[in-house]
């Protein structure tokens, strides 16, 4: 009977955690040089998205909308232990383009909004 031990098990962890990245990045460097620029006539599609047509789409404007609620009564939203929220923040993110479509998406609501939009001021557009 094959016998397991903490010691054993870390060593094959280790050795399986260093393996997959070099791995994908073996496979990655295999796929550059074996793509094809007609994924059809290759018969090598890697992403569904190799074969659809992009369109010609620029983002033109991105919007950041910082939002914050506190209840009107003044209690706590929520509490765990000692811990007690009394606001809640968000950021509504607005993307605009050349193409007349807007995209709605919700900021995450564990940054400060604020943050969210001078980010994507800065990076973005």
């Amino acid at each position: 009977m094959h016998k397991n031990n903490r010691r054993k098990f870390l060593k094959q962890t280790a050795i399986a955690s260093a393996a997959i990245p070099l791995a994908s990045t073996l496979a990655c460097q295999q796929k550059e040089t074996t793509s094809s620029s007609k994924p059809f006539e290759s018969g090598n599609i890697q992403n569904p998205l190799d074969v659809i047509q992009r369109e010609n789409i620029r983002i033109t404007d991105i919007k950041v909308t910082p939002l914050s609620y506190v209840p009107p009564d003044g209690k706590f939203l929520w509490g765990v232990g000692t811990y007690m929220v009394w606001k809640t923040d968000a950021a509504l993110v607005e993307v605009f383009t050349d193409q007349g479509i807007v995209g709605f998406a919700e900021g995450s609501p564990y940054s400060n909004p604020a943050e969210i939009k001078k980010y994507t001021d800065k990076h973005v557009t």
